[in-house]
């Protein structure tokens, strides 16, 4: 039922707004890298991509896979990962990575000491891994929940697809410490962020924000 439950609830998920969190400095740049963040436009609104911030995993000449990190999901590991796994008793939070290949895991590791066996940097100790067993593995030394974020598909662009929506202005390219990827409070990032790309003057509210 989890599993099932959850990829219906993809279909009509969409981005919350809770407290506004801290405003990080924000570097822009004309091009994507890995390690930057994409920032949805307004005009992206509507959109799947609405109101979101992609984190970029990989990107050069073939594409680009990055992972939007402004989605949680209603979901814990334990409820979409075998039992009998080091995941049985974890209740770290799923989130939504994209639209791309929905049944595979991407796991991103805040790990300031040696890099996980099996992933590959980010940046600033970050690191990113598809391998289940390296999951397992961060599972079985009880790295904390903080440390990680879970994301289930992830956001990806054949060779100049997304160069063309930085044409059209979809997408401001910003540099900041990757620590964001860890707030606490992810579902502001793009609200906060959004205010220093495109100032509106007026804050704009979330879906279920009190009128």
């Amino acid at each position: 039922m989890k599993r099932r439950a959850f990829f219906r609830w993809l279909a009509a998920a969409g981005a919350l707004y809770v407290t506004a969190a801290p405003l990080a400095a924000l570097r822009r740049h004309d091009a994507p890298a890995r390690g930057r963040f994409l920032v949805a436009a307004r005009t992206m609104d509507g959109s799947y991509f609405g109101r979101t911030v992609v984190l970029l995993l990989d990107h050069d000449a073939a594409g680009t896979l990055g992972v939007i990190v402004n989605r949680r999901t209603p979901l814990r590991a334990a409820d979409v990962l075998d039992p009998r796994s080091a995941a049985g008793g974890r209740d770290d939070v799923l989130y939504e990575g994209g639209p791309v290949t929905r049944d595979q895991m991407i796991v991103l590791v805040n790990d300031p000491g040696q890099p996980p066996a099996g992933a590959r940097p980010v940046g600033q100790d970050i690191y990113y891994s598809l391998s289940p067993h390296t999951l397992e593995q961060l599972f079985a030394e009880g790295l904390p929940a903080a440390r990680l974020r879970l994301f289930v598909g992830h956001s990806g662009w054949a060779a100049g697809q997304l160069v063309g929506e930085l044409e059209r202005r979809a997408w401001h390219v910003v540099e900041t410490e990757l620590q964001a990827a860890f707030t606490p409070a992810p579902e502001e990032l793009w609200y906060d962020w959004i205010q220093s790309l495109e100032p509106a003057g007026i804050r704009v509210r979330g879906p279920g924000d009190p009128a």
